[in-house]
């Protein structure tokens, strides 16, 4: 299953996380808030993992 993983730290974090849960509603994907992903200078991070691909 398809997982998508949301940094809770960074800056509207708890939105962006809402958003995309919205987003994917009714999906095969599993919506995950995260620790520190390490990109904060970049704006919001977000990572997915998929089986058989790289995070």
């Amino acid at each position: 299953m398809t997982c998508i993983f949301v940094c809770s730290e960074c800056p509207d974090g708890a939105r962006r996380l809402s958003m995309i849960a919205g987003a994917f509603a009714g999906e095969e994907c599993e919506i995950r808030a995260s620790a520190c992903l390490s990109g904060c200078r970049s704006g919001g991070s977000v990572a997915v993992r998929a089986p058989g691909r790289m995070a």
